[in-house]
């Protein structure tokens, strides 16, 4: 007892606080323990001086301690990242179900139901009541697209007067689709129907339509609101985008560089309201539209450019049943051409085309610039002795000048011939080069 007694005594006083450290933190007097070690090829970490060792009994109880807040501070930690997951998970069920994911669930995963979140002023209602099926249909798209689904027409019940009384519009997955895949085939397009059973039906009722059938739920996860564009029911060209395609088809632009002007001009791909596809397919329509009526549209554009300026000139040839064989035209600047450097003509038909099989017969010349010149541009239906006369006799009348001095064409017999008998006093060579005809023509002067 006394050697203890003198150990403590002799014991500076400033020391025993120990006001460097707080109170809740581990005595640096555990670091002279045993306990601590130091590590391999570290330096040895040197208490600080002065410091008194804790007795052996002192020891255990300031391990404890220091466990006990450790403990402490992991039982709060998990306590803090239970609550994160705890929200995380919330926010994602709710977004689960704003987003229009599976709300009703069964043991099969046919029994899933994706049931849209849209405003209630949007969905429709039992008892509801249109005054036609464009306004029913107008309705439900409007409330599809809102959802995240496309539509379509579905069945339809007519009376003996030919009214439709019932009629049912349905989601685009409707029925049950077979995915046609061939051997010669490498491209898988995928089933487009799964057998939905979401739709509207509408029942008329005096002069109305009344809705008396609305299923919501769909088996199939809903399209996002950025893609929701590309289903083809939401897909429209207007009239007003029809007109201003049509006109940029007119200066030789392509649908891909239209299709861009329109996104730049709706601020952005989602905005536009179709695709390029449907850019084609306009143009395919309004093709169509004019087979059979080709001919008279070109006889009536003639007709216009004549009004235009009475120097244009055109001749049209048909056969018995009204069918165009022959066409010329020329205008004001070939025929002023003409009169100037119509010495030496150069006549080919080379140029076919696949849609009508018309010969398209181009004359040319070289004007004192040594640049091509048109004098004159002509649609046969063969290459006969008697289309090549029809065309010289057209050509020679609307030209203002004498007929030229040198003709050049290719070795055609029929040619020739057709040369020969309206051309009597041309001189004929059978070459096409340009630098041969540039030598003829500057040879006159």
């Amino acid at each position: 007892m006394e050697t203890n007694q003198d150990e403590e005594s002799s014991v500076p006083q400033h020391f025993m606080p120990q006001p460097f450290l707080p109170q809740t933190s581990v005595p640096p007097q555990l670091f002279n323990g045993p306990q601590f070690m130091s590590p391999p090829n570290c330096p040895q970490f040197m208490p600080p001086p002065h410091v008194p060792s804790l007795a052996d009994d002192e020891q255990p109880r300031l391990v404890g301690l220091c466990i006990l807040n450790f403990g402490g501070v992991i039982v709060w930690n998990v306590r803090l990242y239970f609550n994160v997951y705890v929200l995380l998970f919330c926010l994602l069920c709710s977004r689960m179900q704003m987003s229009g994911l599976p709300c009703e669930s069964s043991h099969s995963s046919s029994d899933v139901l994706f049931t849209p979140q849209v405003k209630d002023e949007l969905v429709p209602k039992i008892h509801q009541e249109f005054d036609n099926l464009d306004d029913v249909h107008k309705f439900y798209n409007n409330y599809a697209k809102e959802s995240g689904f496309g539509t379509r027409s579905s069945s339809s019940r007519k009376n003996r007067q030919d009214v439709i009384i019932r009629k049912e519009f349905c989601c685009s997955k409707e029925g049950v689709g077979v995915e046609l895949m061939t051997e010669q085939s490498s491209r898988c397009r995928g089933i487009s129907r799964r057998g939905c059973g979401a739709k509207i039906a509408v029942v008329k009722r005096g002069e109305k339509y009344i809705v008396t059938q609305f299923v919501e739920g769909h088996n199939h996860p809903l399209t996002s609101p950025r893609r929701v564009h590309l289903l083809r029911s939401h897909r429209k060209v207007s009239s007003a985008k029809k007109a201003l395609a049509e006109s940029l088809s007119a200066v030789n632009m392509p649908s891909c560089q239209q299709m861009s002007l329109f996104e730049m001009q709706s601020g952005g791909a989602e905005h536009v309201g179709f695709l390029q596809q449907d850019l084609y397919n306009v143009e395919r329509d309004r093709r169509k539209s004019i087979v059979g009526h080709d001919a008279d549209m070109l006889y009536e554009y003639f007709q216009m450019e004549k009004e235009k300026n009475v120097s244009f000139t055109f001749a049209v040839e048909r056969d018995d049943e009204g069918r165009m064989t022959h066409c010329f035209w020329a205008d004001a600047t070939a025929r002023k051409s003409y009169q100037y450097f119509g010495d030496v003509v150069v006549f080919d038909t080379t140029y076919n085309t696949n849609r009508y099989s018309l010969i398209f017969a181009p004359i040319l010349g070289v004007n004192h610039h040594r640049q091509t010149t048109l004098f004159g541009c002509a649609f046969l239906s063969d290459e006969t002795t008697e289309s090549f006369e029809w065309l010289f006799k057209v050509w020679l009348k609307a030209m203002p000048a004498d007929p030229p001095r040198m003709i050049i064409t290719d070795q055609d017999p029929a040619m020739t011939k057709a040369i020969a008998r309206t051309m009597p006093t041309t001189h004929h060579r059978s070459t096409f080069f340009e630098t041969d005809v540039i030598v003829l023509h500057l040879s006159f002067y």
